[in-house]
């Protein structure tokens, strides 16, 4: 008698156990479905912003080409006046030195392409 008692208190308690690891896994599982649902959410509102991004990101790099393209028209607009205004002799070797007056005035004490260390 004493190990039927036994036995059906481990049964119950078998019984038990396992009502409460379903529960719980009925609960985890729930939490796990509300956990997904939510990452999917998260994902889809990852991918409308990473959308919105490379839209910024394309009008950006065409905006860059263009600031490029009228840098680069700047600059050669600076070369074409500093050529005209102010030509740059090249010294061939450090003999021809011997320059009349008018050329010394002619040859600018700054060399020009220094302005682009500045500007660009």
């Amino acid at each position: 008698m004493m190990n039927m008692k036994f036995a059906f208190a481990v049964f119950l308690m078998v019984a038990f156990i396992n009502t409460e690891v379903e529960g719980k896994s009925k609960a985890d599982k729930k939490a796990a479905g509300e956990e997904i649902e939510r990452l999917v959410a998260i994902g889809q509102s990852n991918d409308v912003e990473m959308e919105r991004i490379s839209k910024q990101k394309d009008s950006l790099d065409s905006q860059l080409q263009r600031m490029n393209a009228k840098r680069d028209s700047i600059k050669a607009q600076i070369t074409r006046i500093l050529d005209d205004n102010l030509p740059i002799k090249r010294i061939s070797s450090r003999r021809d030195y011997s320059f009349s007056e008018d050329e010394k005035e002619m040859i600018p004490k700054c060399c020009p392409w220094v302005i682009w260390c500045c500007i660009g």
